[in-house]
Protein backbone atom coordinates (compact mmCIF):
# COMPACT_ATOMS: atom_id res chain seq x y z
CA UNK A 1 0.00 0.00 0.00
CA UNK A 2 1.55 3.29 -1.16
CA UNK A 3 -1.43 5.58 -1.70
CA UNK A 4 -1.09 8.94 -0.17
CA UNK A 5 -3.68 10.21 2.24
CA UNK A 6 -4.66 13.92 3.39
CA UNK A 7 -5.85 13.83 6.74
CA UNK A 8 -7.56 17.33 7.29
CA UNK A 9 -8.47 18.44 10.38
CA UNK A 10 -10.52 21.86 10.84
CA UNK A 11 -9.87 23.60 13.97
CA UNK A 12 -11.78 26.58 15.97
CA UNK A 13 -10.38 27.13 19.26
CA UNK A 14 -9.97 23.38 20.21
CA UNK A 15 -7.22 23.85 23.10
CA UNK A 16 -9.08 21.61 25.06
CA UNK A 17 -9.01 18.39 22.87
CA UNK A 18 -6.97 19.05 19.69
CA UNK A 19 -3.45 17.79 21.14
CA UNK A 20 -5.38 14.51 21.71
CA UNK A 21 -6.45 14.60 18.37
CA UNK A 22 -3.39 15.39 16.44
CA UNK A 23 -1.19 12.59 19.24
CA UNK A 24 -2.91 10.05 18.10
CA UNK A 25 -2.98 11.44 14.25
CA UNK A 26 0.72 11.31 14.79
CA UNK A 27 0.84 7.59 15.74
CA UNK A 28 -0.86 6.37 12.81
CA UNK A 29 0.65 2.61 11.45
CA UNK A 30 0.09 4.11 8.04
CA UNK A 31 3.07 6.09 6.87
CA UNK A 32 2.46 7.74 3.67
CA UNK A 33 0.31 10.56 4.59
CA UNK A 34 -0.13 14.08 5.35
CA UNK A 35 -1.83 15.98 7.65
CA UNK A 36 -2.99 19.46 7.03
CA UNK A 37 -4.65 21.54 9.98
CA UNK A 38 -6.95 24.14 8.74
CA UNK A 39 -7.33 26.69 11.85
CA UNK A 40 -10.38 29.52 11.47
CA UNK A 41 -9.24 32.12 13.17
CA UNK A 42 -8.41 30.53 16.88
CA UNK A 43 -8.43 33.17 19.59
CA UNK A 44 -7.00 30.53 22.12
CA UNK A 45 -4.28 28.04 22.59
CA UNK A 46 -5.10 26.23 19.14
CA UNK A 47 -2.45 27.00 17.15
CA UNK A 48 0.25 27.03 19.76
CA UNK A 49 -1.00 22.99 20.35
CA UNK A 50 -0.57 22.51 16.59
CA UNK A 51 2.42 24.14 16.15
CA UNK A 52 4.38 21.82 19.00
CA UNK A 53 3.13 19.56 16.34
CA UNK A 54 4.13 20.81 13.01
CA UNK A 55 7.69 21.56 14.22
CA UNK A 56 9.01 18.04 14.98
CA UNK A 57 6.54 16.31 12.89
CA UNK A 58 7.51 17.26 9.21
CA UNK A 59 4.44 15.86 7.49
CA UNK A 60 2.40 18.09 9.70
CA UNK A 61 1.20 21.75 8.34
CA UNK A 62 -1.04 24.74 9.35
CA UNK A 63 -3.12 26.68 6.90
CA UNK A 64 -4.61 29.56 8.87
CA UNK A 65 -7.27 31.47 7.60
CA UNK A 66 -7.59 35.05 7.42
CA UNK A 67 -10.84 35.42 8.39
CA UNK A 68 -13.27 33.16 10.17
CA UNK A 69 -15.35 31.17 7.16
CA UNK A 70 -17.32 29.57 10.01
CA UNK A 71 -17.49 25.58 9.89
CA UNK A 72 -19.37 25.33 6.45
CA UNK A 73 -16.27 27.45 4.62
CA UNK A 74 -13.76 26.09 6.72
CA UNK A 75 -15.14 22.85 5.66
CA UNK A 76 -15.62 23.13 2.63
CA UNK A 77 -11.49 24.15 2.09
CA UNK A 78 -10.91 20.83 3.22
CA UNK A 79 -12.73 19.25 0.50
CA UNK A 80 -11.16 21.10 -2.58
CA UNK A 81 -7.31 21.55 -1.23
CA UNK A 82 -6.28 17.61 -1.15
CA UNK A 83 -4.48 16.09 -4.45
CA UNK A 84 -3.89 12.75 -2.93
CA UNK A 85 -5.60 9.55 -3.49
CA UNK A 86 -7.87 9.55 -0.14
CA UNK A 87 -8.88 12.24 1.94
CA UNK A 88 -10.13 12.16 5.50
CA UNK A 89 -11.85 14.99 7.53
CA UNK A 90 -10.67 14.26 11.20
CA UNK A 91 -12.62 16.37 13.73
CA UNK A 92 -10.45 18.51 16.43
CA UNK A 93 -12.37 16.80 19.67
CA UNK A 94 -11.85 13.11 18.64
CA UNK A 95 -9.28 10.45 19.00
CA UNK A 96 -8.54 7.73 16.19
CA UNK A 97 -7.25 4.41 16.40
CA UNK A 98 -3.37 4.18 15.07
CA UNK A 99 -4.27 1.48 12.65
CA UNK A 100 -7.43 3.50 11.26
CA UNK A 101 -5.93 5.16 8.30
CA UNK A 102 -3.86 1.56 7.68
CA UNK A 103 -7.61 -0.08 7.89
CA UNK A 104 -9.05 2.31 5.25
CA UNK A 105 -6.97 2.21 2.28
CA UNK A 106 -6.73 -1.74 2.84
CA UNK A 107 -10.47 -1.30 1.91
CA UNK A 108 -10.42 0.71 -0.89
CA UNK A 109 -7.69 -1.50 -2.33
CA UNK A 110 -9.90 -4.58 -1.41
CA UNK A 111 -12.81 -3.51 -3.05
CA UNK A 112 -12.20 -0.97 -6.20
CA UNK A 113 -15.76 0.40 -6.46
CA UNK A 114 -15.80 2.01 -3.00
CA UNK A 115 -15.61 5.88 -3.10
CA UNK A 116 -15.87 6.46 0.82
CA UNK A 117 -15.56 4.65 3.60
CA UNK A 118 -16.72 4.69 7.83
CA UNK A 119 -16.50 3.49 10.66
CA UNK A 120 -17.73 2.34 13.81
CA UNK A 121 -16.51 4.62 16.97
CA UNK A 122 -16.88 4.08 20.48
CA UNK A 123 -18.54 7.30 22.96
CA UNK A 124 -16.04 9.16 25.12
CA UNK A 125 -16.50 11.92 27.70
CA UNK A 126 -14.73 14.99 28.11
CA UNK A 127 -12.03 13.06 30.00
CA UNK A 128 -11.34 11.03 27.36
CA UNK A 129 -12.96 7.88 29.24
CA UNK A 130 -14.97 5.71 27.37
CA UNK A 131 -18.80 5.31 28.18
CA UNK A 132 -20.13 3.13 25.28
CA UNK A 133 -20.43 2.60 21.63
CA UNK A 134 -22.00 4.46 18.84
CA UNK A 135 -25.34 3.08 17.46
CA UNK A 136 -24.74 0.46 14.47
CA UNK A 137 -27.91 -1.10 13.12
CA UNK A 138 -27.63 -4.61 13.19
CA UNK A 139 -27.30 -4.68 9.56
CA UNK A 140 -23.89 -3.36 9.70
CA UNK A 141 -22.63 -5.67 12.17
CA UNK A 142 -22.93 -8.90 10.38
CA UNK A 143 -19.77 -8.40 8.51
CA UNK A 144 -16.14 -6.54 9.04
CA UNK A 145 -16.94 -4.48 5.81
CA UNK A 146 -20.74 -3.43 4.68
CA UNK A 147 -20.79 -2.02 1.28
CA UNK A 148 -23.78 0.23 0.37
CA UNK A 149 -25.16 1.32 -2.76
CA UNK A 150 -27.57 4.66 -2.53
CA UNK A 151 -30.82 2.60 -2.16
CA UNK A 152 -29.54 0.54 0.63
CA UNK A 153 -27.80 3.70 2.36
CA UNK A 154 -31.08 5.54 2.04
CA UNK A 155 -33.23 2.98 3.65
CA UNK A 156 -30.77 2.40 6.84
CA UNK A 157 -31.18 6.27 7.11
CA UNK A 158 -35.05 6.34 6.71
CA UNK A 159 -35.02 3.64 9.32
CA UNK A 160 -32.09 5.21 12.04
CA UNK A 161 -31.44 8.37 10.54
CA UNK A 162 -27.72 9.64 10.15
CA UNK A 163 -25.74 6.32 10.59
CA UNK A 164 -22.53 7.49 9.47
CA UNK A 165 -20.12 8.74 12.26
CA UNK A 166 -19.08 11.97 10.09
CA UNK A 167 -15.34 12.08 11.54
CA UNK A 168 -14.85 8.87 10.44
CA UNK A 169 -15.29 9.09 6.78
CA UNK A 170 -12.35 8.55 3.81
CA UNK A 171 -13.13 9.73 0.52
CA UNK A 172 -11.56 8.85 -2.65
CA UNK A 173 -10.25 12.91 -3.36
CA UNK A 174 -11.45 12.65 -7.53
CA UNK A 175 -14.78 12.53 -5.83
CA UNK A 176 -14.19 15.63 -3.59
CA UNK A 177 -12.23 17.68 -6.40
CA UNK A 178 -14.61 16.62 -8.99
CA UNK A 179 -18.59 16.42 -7.62
CA UNK A 180 -18.77 17.10 -4.46
CA UNK A 181 -16.75 20.64 -3.99
CA UNK A 182 -18.46 22.13 -1.54
CA UNK A 183 -19.76 21.40 1.97
CA UNK A 184 -23.25 22.90 1.71
CA UNK A 185 -24.10 23.99 5.41
CA UNK A 186 -26.22 26.82 4.53
CA UNK A 187 -28.80 24.81 3.14
CA UNK A 188 -28.50 21.39 5.47
CA UNK A 189 -27.24 23.08 8.17
CA UNK A 190 -26.08 20.48 10.60
CA UNK A 191 -26.61 17.78 8.38
CA UNK A 192 -24.65 18.67 5.47
CA UNK A 193 -22.92 15.66 5.72
CA UNK A 194 -25.99 13.07 5.39
CA UNK A 195 -25.93 15.05 1.61
CA UNK A 196 -22.47 14.40 0.96
CA UNK A 197 -22.70 10.62 1.83
CA UNK A 198 -25.75 10.13 -0.53
CA UNK A 199 -24.49 11.94 -3.07
CA UNK A 200 -21.30 9.91 -2.71
CA UNK A 201 -23.55 6.73 -2.44
CA UNK A 202 -25.32 7.56 -6.04
CA UNK A 203 -21.82 7.78 -7.75
CA UNK A 204 -20.94 4.45 -6.46
CA UNK A 205 -20.37 2.47 -3.18
CA UNK A 206 -20.19 3.77 0.80
CA UNK A 207 -18.52 0.89 2.96
CA UNK A 208 -18.77 1.15 6.82
CA UNK A 209 -16.22 -0.93 8.64
CA UNK A 210 -17.24 -2.91 11.43
CA UNK A 211 -14.77 -1.91 14.20
CA UNK A 212 -14.58 0.93 16.47
CA UNK A 213 -11.48 2.79 14.92
CA UNK A 214 -12.57 6.62 16.39
CA UNK A 215 -13.61 7.37 19.59
CA UNK A 216 -16.10 9.97 19.52
CA UNK A 217 -16.53 12.76 21.90
CA UNK A 218 -19.92 13.05 23.54
CA UNK A 219 -19.39 16.37 26.00
CA UNK A 220 -19.38 19.77 26.22
CA UNK A 221 -17.00 20.73 24.06
CA UNK A 222 -18.61 18.48 21.20
CA UNK A 223 -20.16 20.96 19.16
CA UNK A 224 -22.52 18.01 17.43
CA UNK A 225 -23.50 16.77 21.52
CA UNK A 226 -23.95 20.40 22.19
CA UNK A 227 -26.57 20.56 19.19
CA UNK A 228 -27.85 17.55 20.32
CA UNK A 229 -28.91 18.08 24.47
CA UNK A 230 -30.65 20.88 23.81
CA UNK A 231 -32.16 20.73 20.12
CA UNK A 232 -36.39 21.34 20.25
CA UNK A 233 -36.86 21.90 16.73
CA UNK A 234 -37.20 19.65 13.77
CA UNK A 235 -33.79 17.51 12.99
CA UNK A 236 -31.87 18.96 10.13
CA UNK A 237 -31.70 15.56 8.63
CA UNK A 238 -35.08 15.76 7.37
CA UNK A 239 -33.63 18.96 4.79
CA UNK A 240 -31.84 15.92 3.00
CA UNK A 241 -34.43 13.29 3.43
CA UNK A 242 -37.11 15.12 2.09
CA UNK A 243 -35.03 16.19 -1.04
CA UNK A 244 -34.03 12.38 -1.39
CA UNK A 245 -37.11 10.69 -0.34
CA UNK A 246 -40.01 10.66 -2.22
CA UNK A 247 -43.06 8.73 0.09
CA UNK A 248 -45.52 8.39 -2.55
CA UNK A 249 -43.15 6.71 -4.84
CA UNK A 250 -42.31 4.05 -2.18
CA UNK A 251 -44.69 3.10 0.01
CA UNK A 252 -43.08 -0.01 1.89
CA UNK A 253 -40.11 3.00 3.06
CA UNK A 254 -42.86 5.56 4.38
CA UNK A 255 -43.50 3.77 7.67
CA UNK A 256 -39.82 3.98 8.34
CA UNK A 257 -40.08 7.87 7.58
CA UNK A 258 -43.07 8.65 9.29
CA UNK A 259 -41.58 6.39 12.68
CA UNK A 260 -38.09 8.43 12.15
CA UNK A 261 -40.71 11.80 12.29
CA UNK A 262 -42.19 10.39 15.57
CA UNK A 263 -38.75 9.51 17.49
CA UNK A 264 -37.97 12.67 16.29
CA UNK A 265 -40.68 14.84 17.78
CA UNK A 266 -40.36 12.67 20.97
CA UNK A 267 -36.70 13.57 21.47
CA UNK A 268 -37.61 17.54 20.67
CA UNK A 269 -40.46 17.19 23.27
CA UNK A 270 -37.92 15.80 26.01
CA UNK A 271 -35.44 18.04 25.69
CA UNK A 272 -38.38 20.89 26.43
CA UNK A 273 -39.33 19.12 29.24
CA UNK A 274 -36.28 17.36 30.69
CA UNK A 275 -36.25 19.74 33.63
CA UNK A 276 -40.03 18.07 34.91
CA UNK A 277 -38.64 14.29 34.38
CA UNK A 278 -35.97 12.51 36.77
CA UNK A 279 -32.89 11.99 35.26
CA UNK A 280 -33.82 8.14 35.56
CA UNK A 281 -36.58 8.88 33.35
CA UNK A 282 -35.07 10.26 30.60
CA UNK A 283 -32.14 8.03 30.61
CA UNK A 284 -34.69 5.15 30.64
CA UNK A 285 -36.10 7.27 27.95
CA UNK A 286 -33.16 7.78 25.38
CA UNK A 287 -32.11 3.99 26.35
CA UNK A 288 -35.38 3.12 24.15
CA UNK A 289 -34.92 5.77 21.21
CA UNK A 290 -31.90 4.12 20.57
CA UNK A 291 -32.56 0.51 20.54
CA UNK A 292 -34.49 -1.05 17.46
CA UNK A 293 -37.39 1.56 17.77
CA UNK A 294 -38.61 0.75 14.22
CA UNK A 295 -40.28 -2.14 15.89
CA UNK A 296 -43.85 -1.69 16.65
CA UNK A 297 -43.66 -1.96 20.48
CA UNK A 298 -41.30 0.77 20.68
CA UNK A 299 -43.66 2.24 18.81
CA UNK A 300 -46.80 2.08 21.11
CA UNK A 301 -44.00 2.96 23.89
CA UNK A 302 -43.24 6.17 22.57
CA UNK A 303 -46.46 7.02 22.03
CA UNK A 304 -47.69 6.51 25.88
CA UNK A 305 -44.09 8.42 26.75
CA UNK A 306 -44.97 11.38 24.87
CA UNK A 307 -48.63 11.49 25.60
CA UNK A 308 -47.25 11.69 29.27
CA UNK A 309 -45.14 13.85 28.94
CA UNK A 310 -47.12 16.54 27.06
CA UNK A 311 -49.07 16.55 30.10
CA UNK A 312 -46.50 17.47 32.27
CA UNK A 313 -45.40 20.78 29.72
CA UNK A 314 -48.91 21.96 29.29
Amino acid sequence: MNKLVTVCVPTFNSEASIFDTLESISKQTYSNIRVIIFDNCSSDNTLTIAESFTKKIKNFEIRMSSENLGAEGNFTRCLQVADSDFTAIYHADDIYAENIVERQVQAFIDTPKLLAVSTHANEIDHSGKKIGERFLPEELRKSELTVLGFKELLELTLKYGNIVTCPSVMVKTSIYNQDIKTWNGSRYKSSADLDIWLRIAKLGCFAVINQPLIDYRVADISTSYRMKKNRVVRHDMFLVIDEYFDKAENERLSDFYDFLCLKDLALRVLNGSKERLSPLGVKYFRVALSSYWHSSFYLKILVIWIARILRLVK
